[in-house]
């Protein structure tokens, strides 16, 4: 018989979760929640690190299977892996929550497997349609809490530039292209670095190309970039000394939405047939709205970035756009979750 374990239990597989989950958090008690880490032997490592650097308590996946623990209710931004054919979340888990992570990639995101979970936090009203096929999952908007402090909290820029070796006199562009197929760099690394003769250029690749692309990284450091970071560095200091954002698919374009920023999109041929997206993803449909460039119009994008009539603009079609991928939630969203997750008992017992 298994051993229920009452805390909220976290499946956090990167040390990147904890930007993800962190802004909640720090509004529990450190004894209400435990993180059940997973993922490689090197994330495990910095799981654990960061998590007794801010007095967090942790537990590794395989002690819990084999100890036969599960938790009440259980909280992770997807289902990861099967063991012995049952999904992970189903073997740790009485009751699953699932903690919506990005937009975009359509076919991973509203896959079947949402149907595992009793309950899906969503950043808004576009997820709560398209997990409608869910018929018996509970689903909450709650909004992006991982960027409250974006709007709560007063932060210095000029300080958070000087750390990336930016130079205050020029505008800076932060590029947080995504990994694999649909990954923007290979395409566009040679002529993005050229723009770093006129602004800051700074580079994050996405967590899991850096722990497994790595002849893609080593090119990338070898071009002029103001800085590429390959160490874990939260997206919410980018975003706060970002004139403009450049992105490709996945999550990072939408961060930028909720935030208000300049984005410009890099497209990858065939995207919208890759098995992660679909024709009808919601990062495949940003680009009927925001401005984006192929290979063979990338040399536009320096006009783009002075273009003050195309930036004035897009204001409002970014309003819209916000309206519609997210709950109204600006500075405030990691307390909804919050409160959420403190009353699970009641929400699921509706």
């Amino acid at each position: 018989m298994s051993k229920v374990r009452e805390q909220l239990g976290f499946l956090v597989h990167l040390a990147e979760m904890f930007n993800h989950y962190g802004a909640v958090w720090k509004l529990m008690s450190a004894d209400e929640f435990e993180i059940v880490v997973t993922g490689s032997s090197e994330e495990r490592a910095r799981i654990h690190r960061i998590a007794a650097e801010r007095g967090y308590r942790t537990v590794d996946v395989e002690q819990c299977i084999q100890g036969r623990q599960r938790y009440r209710h259980l909280v992770s931004n997807h289902c990861l892996e099967n063991i012995n054919g049952t999904p992970l979340v189903s073997v740790l888990g009485e009751y699953n929550i699932r903690f919506m992570y990005a937009l975009g990639k359509a076919k991973h995101n509203f896959a079947d497997w949402n149907r595992l979970y009793n309950m899906i936090m969503c950043f808004g009203p576009y997820q709560v349609e398209k997990l409608a096929f869910c018929e018996s999952t509970v689903k909450l908007q709650m909004g992006y809490p991982r960027y409250d402090e974006y709007f709560s909290t007063s932060h210095d820029s000029g300080k958070i530039a000087a750390q990336y070796a930016c130079n205050p006199d020029l505008q800076t562009i932060v590029w947080l292209p995504t990994w694999r197929e649909l990954c923007s760099l290979d395409l566009y690394s040679e002529y993005i670095s050229l723009l770093a003769s006129a602004y800051n250029v700074i580079v994050k690749p996405h967590p899991l190309s850096v722990q497994t692309e790595h002849a893609r990284i080593e090119r990338l450091q070898q071009l002029p970039f103001t800085r590429v970071i390959t160490e874990h560095v939260d997206n919410l200091e980018l975003f706060q000394i970002a004139d403009f954002l450049v992105c490709d698919y996945g999550g990072p374009a939408f961060g930028a939405l909720y935030l208000d920023k300049k984005t410009i999109l890099l497209n990858v041929p065939g995207a919208e047939k890759d098995a992660l997206t679909g024709g009808d993803s919601a990062d495949i449909a940003l680009r009927q709205s925001l401005p984006n460039l192929d290979t063979f119009t990338v040399p536009k994008i320096w006009g783009l970035l002075e273009d003050e009539i195309v930036w004035e603009q897009q204001k409002l079609i970014r309003r819209q756009l916000r309206n519609y991928y997210f709950a109204p939630y600006q500075g405030f969203s990691a307390s909804v979750a919050a409160q959420a997750l403190g009353n699970r008992e009641i929400i699921l017992a509706a």
